[in-house]
């Protein structure tokens, strides 16, 4: 009967022990081709794999040739950050700050040769100035 006792303390305690163990969960990558993001239409928002998990992260599309199309940030899967389009020479075509998918702060575009053309800020995608 002692013995009973014993093991079913036990196991009883290597069973908790275990269950107190944090289950590692795998990470959601934070870089990938703009190609591989899925819109959820639903919230307006951009998933690799699971819509219950938005992205957050760079993107890049790439050229067959490797040049690059665009770049963008992701912060819940929304446009958060600088969003770079490029010109097929390889400049910067334009910058665009978003925040939360809404165009909020500077953007600005630029001929093929480099040189700015435009510049207006914008607050909640409402043009508030143009600056050139």
């Amino acid at each position: 009967m002692k013995y009973l006792f014993i093991l079913l303390i036990s196991i009883a305690f290597i069973s908790c022990s275990e269950a107190s163990k944090p289950i590692q969960q795998e990470k959601e990558p934070t870089f990938c081709d703009c190609n591989e993001l899925i819109l959820d239409s639903d919230y307006q928002r951009y998933y690799l794999s699971d819509k219950k998990k938005p992205f957050t992260g760079n993107c890049i599309t790439l050229k067959p040739d490797g040049k690059k199309v665009f770049e963008r940030n992701y912060v819940g899967g929304k446009y958060h950050g600088l969003v770079i389009v490029f010109h097929e020479n390889g400049e910067i075509k334009s910058t665009t700050e978003y925040e939360k998918n809404l165009m909020t702060g500077a953007q600005k575009i630029y001929g093929i040769n480099g040189n700015l053309i435009s510049h207006a800020i914008y607050l909640r995608s409402q043009l508030k100035e143009i600056i050139k």
